[in-house]
């Protein structure tokens, strides 16, 4: 399956830790689940679309993640069980929300300043189809950055707990 976009999701070592992860087919169709969860709202055939929401199949997840239909009906029951997604099936397709997205895809408030060099990170189409050598330049001048990941995770601690203010 081809990649579409140059876009990212951000994934928690703490998945090593959760109960689905050593169940191959739950673990792989959650993860692909965040790879196609829309990144901000949307609208598909009249029905809104909310951030953490996308538009899919039973049988369209099973092409897309090599899986029978029948391995993705049992790994959507179990992650619906463990309140990790929901569903709500129409009669031609069917809408599948990730639950509790913004914690898995929280963007910190206090990214780099415009100054540091960093990939975009919802590059248009026209920015993708620049030439390779570009793309590598800008992948080593992002490298070259050091940016405050302890800052970061504390801001996302206290994201989760409610609190703003970013202090621990």
């Amino acid at each position: 399956m081809p990649m579409s976009n140059t876009s990212y999701i951000r994934l928690n070592r703490k998945i090593l830790d959760w109960e689905w992860y050593g169940d191959i087919n739950t673990c792989r169709l959650f993860i692909h689940m965040l790879l196609k969860a829309n990144w901000k709202d949307g609208e598909f055939k009249g029905k809104h679309i909310p951030r953490g929401s996308f538009v899919s199949s039973f049988g369209k997840l099973a092409e897309e993640t090599q899986l029978t239909v029948d391995e993705v009906r049992t790994a959507v029951k179990h992650l619906i069980s463990t309140k990790e997604i929901t569903k709500q099936a129409y009669s031609k397709f069917t809408v599948f929300t990730v639950k509790n997205y913004d914690d898995y895809q929280f963007v910190p408030s206090n990214l780099p300043n415009k100054s540091q060099a960093i990939p975009e990170q919802f590059p248009t189409i026209e920015k993708g189809k620049k030439g390779k050598k570009k793309e590598k330049n800008r992948f080593n001048q992002f490298q070259q950055n050091e940016y405050d990941y302890e800052q970061v995770e504390r801001e996302m601690a206290c994201n989760l707990k409610g609190d703003n203010n970013g202090k621990t």
